[in-house]
């Protein structure tokens, strides 16, 4: 029997079932016969904690249908056109009194789902999982994870041998020599994924920022970056050369392909992107094929990381000339954009859009695009709406940030 977490104790796994009723009422454009499905949310959190819900219906020849409670609902009044492909997404927002705990490392639950819906008996299941997060920041050369409410730096939370006795102590009886977080992410329940540069013990997993159940797997090598197929509830690590694929228990590591020099990965709908040798790479985890970034245009200069969010991938291309700081791409790898300026010994500031060196994104879950953005004694995150700079915030808001990070390129 496996041993309860913390994560596990604070939600109750509660079964939802939301039957979409005729409404009469649509907008225009719509096609097709009205049905009337049936929804079921797995694992939402318990009713005390939500402070909103939004049911979001998509896809081919209908308007998008979208409604919003401001409690958890058992039963939602909701008109659709049948037909292919149509998407529905739930979205459980959680209390700020609630995520208040600095144990809780996230701030909302959310289950998508693609389905065809062509008659009253279909039923589409929405399998919930943690949806945001706060911005939680592998500190490297402080040896240290950070967690701060927001781009703001509210409530500081920091996990290290020396903030956290009793995690430091568990590192030495484990005999990790040195813990060393290069890289982070999260599953479906959040529980926090760190990659330890370390040769030791590669992967550490903590149920929160208190160092709450910690366990240790992985390749006995120091870890350059991770990510969780929060899907399929699996996670893929590289040591920068080997590429490996393993349960989140840590109980099947598989070997999937070699690389190079391997800094910054993402895991979506069974591809893996890879930023590799200054190369990005599309790698098929199911039939070991693979495709790179045709970079004919030559935009790619020192690329650290590699993030998929909202049908698009995103690179942090460190070195990149103005306006190729963070390239957007599509999913195939094509029709890339840019944004931002190349700080050419001569940006050393907070400005919107004057980077430093992209070096990873974190908080990925989340709306915003935030960025690890260091160089020699200059260290900042950056938060911004989309690839064009919308809603551009920095933490610090001005001043060098070595007093907040020691990031990647530490002199």
């Amino acid at each position: 029997m496996k041993k309860e977490t913390g994560i596990q104790k604070i939600y109750t796994a509660v079964i939802v079932i939301l039957a979409v009723l005729f409404s009469g009422c649509f907008l225009s454009g719509t096609t097709g016969e009205l049905v009337s499905p049936t929804i079921r949310a797995i694992g939402l959190p318990d009713a005390s904690v939500v402070s909103s819900v939004t049911l979001t219906i998509t896809g081919p020849g209908m308007d998008p249908v979208e409604v919003s409670y401001s409690q958890l609902p058992s039963v939602i009044n909701i008109a659709i056109p049948e037909g292919e492909d149509r998407t529905f997404e739930l979205s459980v927002g959680l209390s700020s009194t609630f995520t208040s705990n600095p144990a809780i490392p996230y701030t909302s639950f959310k289950g998508t789902a693609t389905a065809d819906v062509t008659s009253d008996s279909a039923v589409v299941t929405l399998n919930m999982g943690v949806g945001s997060t706060k911005i939680i920041v592998p500190d490297y050369f402080n040896y240290r994870v950070l967690q701060f409410d927001d781009i703001n730096g509210s409530n500081e939370i920091k996990l290290s041998s020396v903030d956290n006795p009793l995690f430091g102590t568990w590192l030495t009886s484990n005999t990790i020599s040195g813990f060393i977080p290069y890289d982070v992410d999260f599953d479906s329940q959040g529980r926090i994924y760190i990659a330890n540069f370390d040769p030791s013990e590669g992967i550490i997993r903590v149920d929160n920022m208190e160092g709450l159940n910690p366990y240790a797997f992985g390749v006995g090598w120091s870890i350059t970056a991770l990510s969780v197929d929060r899907v399929n509830n699996l996670i893929y690590y590289t040591d920068g050369g080997s590429v490996y694929k393993n349960d989140l228990d840590g109980s099947n590591e598989v070997f999937l392909t070699n690389g190079e020099s391997i800094s910054g990965m993402a895991v979506s709908n069974g591809y893996l992107f890879m930023v590799d040798a200054g190369i990005l790479v599309k790698y098929n985890t199911s039939n070991d094929t693979s495709i790179t970034f045709n970079d004919a245009g030559g935009i790619l200069n020192s690329p650290w990381d590699v993030m998929v969010k909202d049908n698009y991938v995103y690179v942090a291309n460190s070195g990149g000339n103005d306006n190729q700081m963070i390239i957007q791409l599509h999913t195939d790898l094509t029709s890339p954009v840019g944004y931002g300026i190349n700080y050419d010994g001569l940006n050393w500031d907070t400005a919107k859009g004057h980077f430093y060196g992209p070096a990873r994104f974190v908080a990925i879950m989340n709306k915003k695009i935030t960025i690890v953005d260091d160089a020699f004694y200059y260290d900042k995150l950056v938060s911004m709406d989309d690839i064009t700079g919308a809603g551009w915030q920095t933490l610090p808001q001005s001043g060098d940030g070595q007093g907040l990070f020691k990031f990647y390129s530490a002199c």
